[in-house]
């Protein structure tokens, strides 16, 4: 995971946090990857990419030092809940 700083104008916001995200195959894969993330309320913002299976998290300060690693159980537990679903 790759961390940047947040720009200086955005108060609250302190980091993005860029994450992989394997798995996706279409505009609403992505779309619910966007949206399980937003919904979070330590994140302010969230942008996903289908292309390069990444999702750049823009976080609330402060943030917790485990925030990555929890995103990316999320997004894990949401793909095999997913697909245990779909029987693939």
């Amino acid at each position: 995971m790759w961390y940047a700083p947040a720009d200086e104008h955005a108060e609250s916001v302190t980091e993005a946090i860029l994450l992989d995200v394997d798995g996706m195959k279409c505009g609403g894969c992505s779309a619910a990857v966007k949206r399980l993330l937003a919904a979070r309320p330590e994140v302010h913002s969230a942008a996903v990419n289908l292309v390069t299976g990444s999702a750049v998290v823009s976080v609330r300060s402060p943030a917790a030092p485990a925030l990555p690693s929890q995103l990316g159980e999320l997004l894990t537990a949401k793909v095999r809940q997913t697909t245990s679903l779909l029987g693939t």
